[in-house]
């Protein structure tokens, strides 16, 4: 899509909105948050938080069985 076509979203009403075509919105979207932010930024924090319970959970389990030998041990 090309700037003029995004433009075209500001104007349209609720009722033509749901008309529009899901790929369209989707880009316009897309384009329109990285004109206001200068980059999309939601992106990158569900990967980090994506990552953050990850490796969160892994420690986790891995403090979880050290604990869990150390008792099997006793």
């Amino acid at each position: 899509m090309t700037k003029p076509e995004i433009e075209e979203f500001d104007k349209l009403s609720i009722s033509d909105l749901m008309g529009a075509n899901q790929k369209h919105l989707l880009i316009a979207i897309f384009i329109k948050m990285k004109q206001i932010n200068g980059k999309v930024c939601f992106h990158d924090r569900i990967i980090w938080t994506f990552l953050g319970i990850l490796i969160t959970s892994f420690i986790g389990g891995l403090i979880s069985l050290i604990i869990l030998n150390l008792i099997g041990k006793l």
